[in-house]
This record gives C-alpha cells, structure tokens and sequence, in this order.
C-alpha cells in the first residue's frame, strides 16, 4: 500500500506539531502588477455594485410573487393582532 506522505520536496511544507502545512511566498507587486490588480479590483467592485442589487430585486420579487399575504410587514400590520395585558 502506497504511503499517505505528501510527495513534495521538505522545503515546500512545513510541521505543526503532526499537521503538515503548505508554504506560501509573497512576492512583492512591481509597478505594473500593482496598476493592473488596482484595475481588476475596482472593476469587479463596480460590477458587483450593480448585479447585486439586481439579484437582490429579483430575489425579493420572487418571493413577493410567490408568497401569499403582505410581503411588507410594519408597525401597523402587527399593531391589530397586538393584545394589551390589563
């Protein structure tokens, strides 16, 4: 039976008492990786700004369409089955 044993070299992890973990290098970002993961960040924040509240609209319609009774419930809609204790 083959061993369970990672298949890396002893340089790529490192121990934790029995818990063997991966090690990860951080390189420094030059001018243009800096440039370029500034533009990928801001790109996918103004997408996401404005699919989610697309989906967020189409998930709250869906559940208005499908539910029965008020879908908006205040101050007033519980205010009449509300019972004062004498």
């Amino acid at each position: 039976m083959a061993s369970l044993q990672p298949k890396l070299s002893p340089r790529a992890y490192a121990h934790l008492g029995n818990l063997p973990l991966l090690s990860l290098f951080d390189r420094a970002l030059t001018d243009w990786t800096s440039l370029l993961k500034s533009v990928m960040d801001r790109s996918l924040a103004a997408l996401l700004i404005v699919l989610l509240p697309a989906l967020f609209l189409t998930t709250a319609l869906a559940v208005r369409l499908d539910s029965k009774g008020r879908s908006c419930s205040g101050s007033a809609a519980t205010a009449s089955t509300t019972h004062r204790a004498l």
